[in-house]
């Protein structure tokens, strides 16, 4: 009732704006109080006590004067940017086209707005050529008019390759339709500059790459149609969501700078620009926020009026900036003033932004990256943490590395001859604090996109929030969810403590061979369950062509592919990817506890104490955290990794407020404490410079 209630009194009010502003209205009222027939004017002071009062009679005319000047104005302005943004055109001149004919390329086709506005320009007749990373839904397979092309848009290279293909098979295309993008929550500080690089890639210099590749035939023909699917984020700065919302701003610089050039350097006014500018919308790139927005009753539009808009622009051949409604209940878009700023954006949309700061505050754990990229994060592991069963906690706090396996899926084990694809990725090789966890998954080949990219969203579990991760791993061990029926999954725990033994070992066992034999042994195991694998994605360590030729040794019958952010690339790697991040993030949980829990019984001041940053070397917080939790004999807990630099100098009295006085009757042996433990690289250099070590090479032998 209370949605219902909201949406009345957002159309009452919006309704009651449109109506003040409306010029016809006010001048109407205006020439019947003043101008109008005297009977007339009888008629309403009578009906109307406050026109009887000349105080109120003199203010009610004063308001209706503003609102026709304010009302004026938008109209004549609205005209004036229709007019500009049309190349000083009046009227659009369809008489050039025809839709039977024309070729459009839509990037991002196959999911949210850009697949909507795919079917849409189908329905009108228009051949279109999809450009996406993903597989073509079901919902766009057998149109007749359509060509999927699988494309990284990201590389310019692939870019001007395929369009070429477009144009030998389909023809010149004349719309083109810059859609795809991506959206992650992060603060300005937690954002990872893998991910930075990433975002504007993607929401950016795409649009640069796919410009130069199709606008020169536009151009030669003086006929086209560019659309940039930007955001309200163009406008205003959102807390939280900094990088993305500077990728709009960046790409609305570029279509306005786009609309000069075509008509001051390339004198073509028949090439179109149009510009998108929605407010949320119900799309998978909103689905990790949308019921936290839903929680701020913040708008959300639905995708259809997004895609109305676009292929309305396009079917009536004229360019112009549309900007989405705030309001749920309008389900439409208007266009705002061109000149409108930044600021007075803002201002108008203050308990909106209000809404998405509160909505968008950040938890996001530390991604699990290479050491060399620093990152902050939250000061502890959160303490509503799933406690998926890949947890034990006896072995976790005993320091022992261990594997766990879901049972086989019932839709596997139904079908054992159907074949299957698989997935690994890993969580938390960089930090000195906590395991590392390697994370299988796999599945039917035949759902590996509808089920995991089109039904559950899965994504890098870095560009996850803690709470989209949580909510899919908690369906993967949820009996009876979709998810648990079709999909088998394993994590392999790799302790601190035994990553430090192997990388201190005199045979060298370097970070790297653990890792290749963690993710060897997962797929041995499951393979051994009689799982009828037929490929194999996996997130690199090192260089891909060098581990893909290693595994395809041991498995030369099996289809493997290694590559790079293969996370963000293979929907079975993101669903590794986020078993291995709720397991890890878990396991933290458990390791910080005890500490928790001393500091707790001693009312020692716990955040000073306890509180360990994000893990990473070279967080501050982190190392300050070592520093005063160190025993100055026996380091620290099973939750360290000993070999790390920042530990290994701790515990060898580099630093001098950590020295260690060694009693005065020494014998003479100049040996160190790390010597002390399981072993220590006697070869002298970097245990990441080799790629992979000797166990892997003993692995090798055995097949």
């Amino acid at each position: 009732m209370s949605k219902i209630l909201q949406n009345l009194l957002s159309l009452i009010t919006t309704s009651a704006g449109h109506i003040a502003l409306n010029p016809l209205v006010t001048a109407t009222l205006l020439w019947a109080l003043t101008k109008g027939p005297t009977r007339l004017r009888s008629q309403l002071t009578t009906r109307i006590p406050a026109l009887r009062d000349p105080h109120r009679y003199a203010r009610i005319l004063k308001a209706l004067k503003w609102c026709l000047i304010a009302g004026t104005a938008s109209v004549v302005n609205k005209q004036l940017n229709h007019i500009a943004l049309n190349a000083g055109r009046l009227r659009s001149e369809k008489a050039k086209w025809n839709w039977s004919r024309e070729v459009a390329v839509v990037t991002g086709g196959c999911s949210g707005i850009g697949e909507l506005v795919v079917k849409r320009l189908v329905s009108k007749g228009i051949r279109v050529a999809v450009l996406d990373i993903q597989q073509l839904p079901p919902g766009l397979q057998g149109y007749a008019g359509l060509k999927f092309f699988k494309c990284d848009v990201t590389d310019p290279s692939e870019v001007y390759s395929i369009a070429e293909k477009i144009k030998e098979t389909m023809g010149s295309p004349t719309i083109l339709i810059n859609n795809a993008g991506i959206l992650a929550s992060h603060t300005i500080l937690t954002t990872s500059d893998v991910y930075l690089r990433k975002i504007f890639d993607v929401n950016v210099l795409s649009n640069w790459y796919t410009t130069k590749a199709f606008l020169p035939d536009m151009l030669r023909h003086n006929k086209g149609h560019v659309v940039t699917v930007a955001s309200t984020a163009s406008f205003v700065g959102v807390a939280g969501l900094a990088d993305y919302c500077a990728t709009k701003a960046a790409i609305l610089s570029f279509h306005e700078a786009l609309n000069q050039e075509l008509k001051l350097h390339y004198n073509s006014p028949n090439v179109l620009t149009t510009s998108i500018h929605p407010n949320w919308a119900r799309t998978p790139l909103l689905a990790p926020v949308e019921q936290e927005l839903k929680k701020q009753r913040s708008a959300i539009i639905e995708p259809t009026a997004v895609a109305d808009a676009i292929v309305g622009r396009i079917m009536g051949c004229s360019g112009g900036q549309r900007l989405g409604r705030v309001e749920a209940a309008e389900e439409r878009v208007a266009s705002p003033p061109s000149n409108c700023s930044a600021t007075t954006y803002n201002t108008l949309r203050l308990r909106s932004n209000h809404q998405i700061y509160t909505t968008r505050r950040m938890s996001e754990p530390q991604e699990d990256v290479q050491m060399d990229i620093q990152e902050i994060e939250l000061e502890t592991p959160p303490s509503d943490v799933f406690m998926a069963p890949s947890i034990s906690k006896p072995g976790i706090l005993g320091g022992k590395s261990y594997s766990h396996f879901s049972p086989i899926p019932k839709r596997i084990a139904d079908d054992v001859s159907g074949e299957v694809v698989l997935g690994v990725d890993e969580a938390g090789r960089g930090p000195v604090l906590g395991p590392m966890v390697y994370g299988l998954f796999y599945l039917p080949i035949e759902l590996h996109h509808s089920l995991l990219a089109e039904t559950h969203h899965f994504d890098d579990s870095k560009v996850l929030t803690p709470e989209v991760r949580t909510e899919l791993m908690r369906k993967l061990c949820t009996k009876g969810s979709d998810l648990y029926e079709a999909g088998g999954w394993a994590t392999r725990v790799m302790s601190a403590q035994d990553i430090s033994a192997h990388m201190l070992s005199p045979n060298v066992y370097n970070l790297n061979a653990q890792a290749m034999d963690a993710t060897i042994d997962l797929i041995k195991e499951v393979l051994a369950q009689g799982v009828n694998v037929k490929e194999i994605y996996i997130d690199t360590i090192g260089k891909p062509e060098i581990y893909q030729k290693k595994l395809e040794r041991i498995w030369p019958t099996i289809r493997i592919t290694v590559a790079k952010k293969a996370d963000s690339l293979y929907p079975v790697v993101s669903a590794a990817s986020v078993c291995a991040k709720v397991t890890r993030d878990a396991a933290l949980d458990v390791c910080y506890e005890p500490y928790q829990n001393r500091a707790t019984e001693a009312n020692e001041d716990a955040e000073v104490k306890v509180a360990w940053g994000s893990g990473y070397p070279s967080d501050p917080r982190t190392q300050t955290w070592l520093k005063l939790n160190m025993d100055p004999l026996f380091g620290w807990g099973s939750e360290t990794r000993f070999s790390w630099g920042t530990a290994k100098e701790l515990l060898e009295g580099k630093k001098p407020d950590v020295a260690i006085e060694w009693p005065t009757e020494d014998d003479g042996n100049d040996m160190r404490m790390t010597d002390f433990f399981s072993g220590k690289n006697e070869g002298g250099g970097d245990e990441l410079v080799d790629w992979f070590g000797k166990r892997v090479t003993q692995e090798m032998d055995v097949f």
